[in-house]
């Protein structure tokens, strides 16, 4: 790393459900929208007992992307694995052809700015809701008043 390079400064907080919807109207109301963005991941197989024998086949679909990767692993072992881009119904078209859903996986990301003051939202489904604030040694008195006005718990560096 160069000297002079300084790294954002940074907190997370854990979110419980009960307290998301009341953030994410904060969030609207006091700070403009960078990205939104969504994923999720499909892996199908033949069957549920033989997946790892038979190999899968693993869709993931990116919101911002509007297209599905399709990756097939022929005998369950990633050696050749093949991967395409597609669009449309992949899912349905993949369970139509006698595929079935082994494991399904989603994230949802939000990026604010607020104030100078950098605040990613995030959930997926294993882990529940987290919030992060990225801002810099100059900005850490405003990242203090983002964390109070959005009702956060203030545990910043």
């Amino acid at each position: 790393m160069p000297l002079g390079t300084t790294l954002p400064l940074g907190v997370i907080h854990r979110i419980p459900n009960s307290a998301v919807a009341d953030l994410i109207d904060r969030l609207w109301a006091n700070g403009e929208l960078k990205d939104i963005d969504a994923e999720a991941e499909v892996i199908l197989g033949q069957s549920e007992i033989t997946a790892d024998e038979h190999g899968v086949v693993d869709v993931r679909l990116r919101l911002s992307e509007r297209l599905a990767e399709v990756s097939v692993d022929p005998d369950g072992h990633d050696a050749e694995r093949l991967t395409i881009a597609a669009a449309g119904p992949v899912e349905e078209l993949l369970t139509a052809a006698g595929l079935h859903p082994l494991r399904r996986y989603a994230t949802l990301r939000y990026v604010f700015v607020v104030d100078g003051v950098e605040v990613r939202l995030a959930h997926g489904d294993s882990v529940g809701w987290f919030c992060e604030l990225r801002f810099d040694v100059a900005s850490r008195e405003a990242a203090r008043m983002v964390e109070q006005r959005l009702g956060l718990d203030s545990d910043l560096p």
